[in-house]
């Protein structure tokens, strides 16, 4: 229901590369667990990209980087060792952890998929639990979400575990896409 919702929430959207990844990802063809993944995918685009203030300088991460932030998609799993090390790379570059990221590799109904935790892949059944493993290791170690996908993650506390603390970071996009998808409902 909620993926339903939010997927017409991206076909509002005027985002010119949104609605080219849209169009390629030819929704209506896809399983409805594929349809479930393919909005969490792109979920990072419905929130307002955040600034990560690090020394010495700030960053304010690109579509594309929102996106691999959240849930790290790859082609072809010979490309994984070297999504891993850019994404390590870049938050060496700004002085941020890396933090326990889920991995999908291959097309949406024929994936393997992982959630790397400290240079180490744990296989997983689905997307869907590689990102719901990653959320309970959030949870349970008390870490900080991704900097750089901090509004997707509050979203998915927030919206789908129903799960509010008093140290939420305050993201007015995740706020008010959580409110439109009430109104719709």
């Amino acid at each position: 229901m909620v993926s339903e919702l939010l997927f017409k929430t991206l076909l509002k959207k005027k985002d010119s590369l949104l609605k080219d990844c849209l169009a390629q990802e030819k929704y209506d063809t896809l399983n409805e667990d594929a349809k479930e993944v393919m909005v969490l995918k792109y979920l990072p685009l419905l929130l307002k990209s955040p600034l990560i203030k690090a020394k010495p300088k700030h960053w304010k991460p690109s579509k594309r980087e929102l996106i691999d932030g959240f849930v790290l998609f790859i082609h072809d799993i010979s490309d994984l060792n070297k999504k891993i090390e850019k994404r390590q790379t870049k938050c060496e570059q700004f002085k941020i952890p890396v933090q326990p990221i889920p991995i999908v590799v291959g097309p949406y109904g024929h994936c393997q998929c992982f959630v790397s935790v400290d240079d180490v892949l744990y296989g997983v059944e689905n997307p869907i639990k590689a990102i719901d493993v990653c959320f309970k290791i959030y949870h349970a170690l008390n870490a900080k979400y991704p900097a750089d996908a901090e509004p997707s993650w509050l979203f998915l506390q927030k919206a789908i575990y129903k799960i509010f603390t008093s140290q939420d970071p305050k993201f007015s996009s995740v706020d008010i896409l959580i409110a439109d998808i009430k109104a719709e409902q």
